[in-house]
């Protein structure tokens, strides 16, 4: 049976909702970029257990006029909270202390849009609006024609570089990990999804499909990837090694902001799944995927 939950937080669209499973909260930004929530997922599901009366949401804010918060990302081998500014700033913060951030990143020149935290590598990608897209220790940089450049921040030396768009004058929308960390997953503004070897930038495959050309949400399960988008009442769902490519329907979606998985305690393949898809309150959709949600609560169509 799906399990809803819904929580108030911001007076405003949720923008961005991403799970960090080594600290289980969830990272929560509004469309303002003025405030991010951290939510400790175990103490806002059962109040009981928080015995020392931990506040299960923490909230950063912005100082100023600046806004510091489209996007937020986490490093387990760093303990650190990644967040990504109107300023084409990116900030790291201690996840306990909400008060000032630790240290501040360059490399963009307008808003942050996408953070994406490499675990293997131990490396962030960040895009922004101007199609940037770093990547490094903890960034790196690429250009608006698509060229990706990887940048090691500790060093301050670039360390490769590659192009992930055919065309100069068609950027990035979205950029993400499999779930093997080796191929890095970007998607273009004409919807092309394409897929990449990290390591060396050679091209593997340009997946037959178009998608959203506002991309909100791309998540890789079991060599699966889903992809979400505004203005649509759609998920992608795609295979990323053969053409068993489907999209995923649902009575209660409409415009889907924000797109988040966590894995849980239950017997595989059972997991969580976020959507961000009311103007005021992230969702939190708990069930089993994929053939239970699917069967129950999804239309799957053929592509």
């Amino acid at each position: 049976q799906l399990f809803e939950k819904l929580i108030s937080i911001f007076n405003d669209m949720i923008s961005q909702i991403q799970y960090f499973p080594s600290i289980e909260s969830f990272g929560i930004c509004c469309s303002s970029s003025r405030t991010m929530a951290l939510v400790a997922l175990p103490m806002l599901i059962q109040p009981a257990k928080n015995k020392k009366h931990v506040n299960a949401v923490k909230l950063f804010k912005s100082r100023g006029d600046q806004d510091f918060f489209t996007c937020v990302e986490y490093s387990p081998s760093a303990e650190r909270l990644v967040t990504g500014g109107t300023d084409g700033l990116l900030r790291v913060w201690f996840p306990h202390k909400n008060t000032c951030c630790e240290r501040v990143l360059t490399g963009h020149m307008k808003p942050i849009t996408h953070i994406m935290f490499n675990d293997e590598d131990k490396q962030h990608v960040s895009l922004s609006e101007d199609m940037n897209v770093p990547i490094g220790k903890y960034l790196g940089r690429g250009t608006d024609n698509g060229v990706v450049t990887v940048w090691d921040v500790l060093s301050g030396q670039a360390t490769m570089q590659f192009k992930v768009t055919l065309d100069q004058h068609v950027g990035l929308t979205a950029v993400s990990f499999d779930e093997s960390q080796h191929r890095l997953i970007t998607i273009s503004q004409d919807g092309k999804v394409r897929l990449w070897n990290f390591n060396s930038g050679t091209e593997l495959a340009v997946l037959p499909v178009t998608v959203s050309r506002q991309v909100t949400g791309v998540i890789c399960i079991n060599n699966r990837m889903f992809v979400a988008g505004r203005k649509s009442k759609t998920i992608f769902d795609l295979d990323m090694e053969g053409h068993d490519h489907r999209f995923l329907e649902h009575d209660h979606l409409d415009d889907i902001t924000s797109l988040d998985v966590r894995e849980n305690t239950l017997p595989p393949p059972a997991m969580e799944i976020s959507l961000s898809g009311m103007p005021t309150l992230p969702k939190f959709y708990i069930g089993l995927m994929p053939v239970r949600i699917l069967e129950q609560s999804w239309r799957i169509n053929m592509l």
